[in-house]
């Protein structure tokens, strides 16, 4: 049912959260470096829309069930699931294909077989129309019907209304569908044309939160890092409101905390196996974080791991090496299915996800006030700044477009590596700004030693320059890079100063990128779909 396969690692790839150190598909995908028939895209495609048959045809005959008045609840959660997960799957189709092919009835009813496009903005309303149905079915997490995350319930269901509404308010590549092929002077990246349709969404996505916010069931874990030492464990808790079950060695080898995970050499035989990481942070993101923010040590992992039988160590990783850090083996209690299957739960919904939504909407009908961030964004902070002895950097009202970019670089840090991003910045309306832009590595500490001890004196003088401008409190990058109103740091200064190194030349064409290519096999069999723009 997810969006989430290898297709999804290479989502987080190709954005500003991490570079794929590969050299295959999954490497092209991330640099937007693909064609129509690429599998990697059509596989979302396909098994969306499997979904979607599925639950057209649950929402068919659940109601003509025969059941006793004890048994009407049950078959009425199911019945909402089968909404919600309609829902959910119709909006990863819209969100990378665009205007596609809709139908909310089983196969076998069809009377034809070739759709052409549906608007977007129609299937989104349905998709809202759906998730309200099954709220009003849904039990609630405390009544205890659902016994685990990995199902829909009242709570998940209203988050992830949160977000549909959200992302039918924003941006998206469009164009005048009556025109076939497309009419390239009709083309552009613009939210749906109804105002009043606009604002009635982002009330939707507040009311929503609010709704799971003020039942409270659903909380802040003390800890940030306890939120993915329990995905990785199989454990449930009151944050993770949504997500998706891997623990099977027939399951889909997706290789989360494999490809992703943090950096390995050797194997352990007896304990950790091996590891196969193959996506390192964006050595700029580390510094996108404070100091003192807990959560820059959990998102980015600043250490490998020497796997040996009997005898792992730890080892220092260089600035252009750091992992991806939510999603370590070492953190697990047991290697998982196999080395690339580490039965790591995929958190598709968190509450804190709720928090930032909530403020978002809010402040997209300039109604963020000081209660609201209090309530969003400085939880968060606190939470960040736990165990430190330090007062958290509380957020304070200001205008709609300070807070704008205060809560997208909130999102943007501590929704890290878990799929958001790249939508994020298409609804945003600032993907190209931000991915059309070099990929940068922060110059290595030292030459040719991949186990530095932190002997300072092994170091080359230019690092010592680095390491002596972090103990000033400057960005070891060569100073303070110039941030715009979108939260977007600039860093062509530290490059031209050799401070970073331009890694490769990552290139994302607007008018194309933001949507993907409607498989090619399917337009083979559906002579009235047509392509999108520039596929």
């Amino acid at each position: 049912m997810v969006a989430y396969t290898r297709t999804g690692l290479s989502i987080i790839d190709g954005t500003d959260e991490a570079a794929s150190t590969e050299s295959n598909s999954k490497y092209n995908v991330a640099n937007y470096d693909y064609t129509n028939t690429s599998s990697m895209l059509s596989s979302t495609y396909t098994n969306m829309y499997k979904a979607i048959e599925y639950a057209n045809v649950c929402i068919k005959n659940l109601p003509e069930m025969n059941v006793s008045d004890g048994e009407k609840k049950k078959v009425d959660a199911l019945l909402g699931e089968a909404l919600a997960i309609r829902a959910y799957a119709y909006w990863n189709i819209v969100r990378f294909y665009g205007d596609v092919p809709y139908t909310n009835i089983p196969t076998v009813d069809l009377t034809t077989f070739s759709s052409s496009r549906v608007s977007r903005d129609t299937i989104y309303d349905h998709c809202i129309e759906d998730l309200k149905r099954a709220i009003e079915l849904l039990p609630w997490k405390s009544e205890g019907m659902v016994a685990t995350p990995e199902r829909f319930t009242k709570n998940s269901a209203y988050g992830i209304l949160a977000r549909v509404a959200l992302y039918a308010a924003g941006y998206s590549l469009r164009w005048d569908l009556n025109t076939v092929p497309y009419n390239q002077s009709t083309l552009k990246i613009a939210q749906r044309s109804d105002a009043a349709r606009i604002k009635e969404l982002y009330q939707i996505a507040a009311d929503a939160c609010k709704a799971v916010i003020t039942k409270g069931e659903n909380r802040l874990l003390d800890n940030y890092d306890q939120i993915f030492r329990d995905l990785g464990n199989q454990q449930y808790n009151d944050e993770t409101m949504f997500e998706y079950g891997w623990y099977s060695t027939n399951g889909q080898d997706v290789r989360t905390g494999y490809t992703n995970g943090i950096p390995t050499s050797g194997t352990d035989n007896e304990g950790l196996g091996k590891g196969g990481s193959q996506m390192i942070a964006m050595p700029t993101f580390y510094f996108e974080f404070e100091e003192n923010d807990q959560r820059r040590d959990v998102s980015v992992c600043n250490y490998g791991l020497k796997l040996s039988t009997g005898n792992n160590a730890y080892q220092m990783n260089t600035f252009a090496g750091m992992g991806v850090g939510k999603y370590r083996i070492n953190w697990k209690k047991v290697r998982g299915s196999s080395d690339s299957k580490r039965d790591f739960n995929w958190p598709i919904l968190r509450y804190s996800d709720v928090l930032l939504m909530y403020a978002e909407a809010m402040n997209e009908m300039n109604q963020c006030s000081q209660e609201v961030l209090d309530a969003t964004i400085n939880k968060l902070r606190e939470r960040a700044y736990n165990g430190t002895g330090l007062e958290y950097p509380r957020v304070t009202e200001g205008s709609q477009q300070q807070l704008r970019t205060v809560i997208r670089t909130e999102r943007f840090i501590e929704m890290a590596w878990e799929g958001h991003r790249y939508s994020d910045l298409i609804r945003w309306k600032i993907a190209g700004k931000v991915l059309n832009r070099p990929i940068y590595f922060l110059n290595r500490a030292w030459s040719g030693n991949t186990s530095w001890d932190g002997d300072e004196s092994s170091v080359s003088a230019e690092y010592k320059q680095l390491i002596q401008n972090w103990k000033d409190g400057n960005y070891p990058i060569g100073g303070i890079p110039q941030i715009d109103e979108d939260g977007i740091a600039d860093l062509s200064e530290m490059a031209k100063k050799g401070y970073i190194t331009v890694a490769t030349e990552r290139k994302f064409d607007e008018s194309r990128d933001y949507l993907w290519p409607i498989p090619a096999a399917d337009r083979l069999i559906n002579d009235n779909l047509s392509q999108n723009p520039k596929w």
